[in-house]
């Protein structure tokens, strides 16, 4: 059994997929570190085929080479901590963003929303940078029509309503004195 102070500094999404890990490998420091590997391996290997898709190869290999290389990306992936899961799904938010973008296809704008509200489940306010990143990225292309689109503010509405569910359970634990 377990006894600890109550833990409610990040949204529990991490947290929560970790302990389902743990279920089924088992609790030791390697299962933890592999939890959080794995989403580390997607991450580059999401940057190395999307990449790709865009026929960038060359750019795709150096992506993935410098962000393996980096210091503080190995540092980040051998500890069990959502700012790892953050990365990964605000950059998969991203890549379906610029592919709605392109395709106009509605999937990626439900894809781009759930990935954000699990960035935002995952860490909570750090994930603000990818709307605000999507309305820059709009406003320079003064793409007024995608801005007042059905579709992209159903998709910032549905990742915020995905992200209350964590308020929503806290304030139904009986938890809200954490604010």
């Amino acid at each position: 059994k377990f006894i600890h102070a109550r833990f409610h500094d990040h949204v529990p999404f991490v947290f929560v997929l970790e302990a389902l890990f743990f279920k089924a490998f088992g609790v030791s420091y390697l299962s933890a570190r592999v939890f959080i590997g794995l989403f580390s391996l997607a991450l580059v290997l999401g940057i190395f085929i999307y990449l790709q898709h865009l026929q960038f190869y060359s750019q795709a290999f150096l992506a993935s080479f410098w962000l393996l290389a980096s210091f503080p990306f190995l540092k980040q992936s051998r500890f069990p901590n959502p700012d790892i899961p953050l990365t990964f799904f605000s950059l998969f938010s991203l890549y379906a963003f610029y592919e709605a973008l392109r395709s106009g296809h509605r999937r990626y704008w439900f894809v781009a929303s759930l990935c954000l509200g699990f960035a935002m489940f995952s860490k909570g306010p750090m994930a603000v940078f990818v709307p605000i990143t999507w309305w820059v990225y709009l406003f320079s292309l003064r793409d007024w029509k995608t801005l007042s689109s059905f579709r992209f503010w159903f998709a910032l509405i549905g990742a915020a309503s995905l992200f209350c569910v964590w308020p929503a359970l806290l304030f139904y634990t009986h938890n809200e004195d954490i604010w």
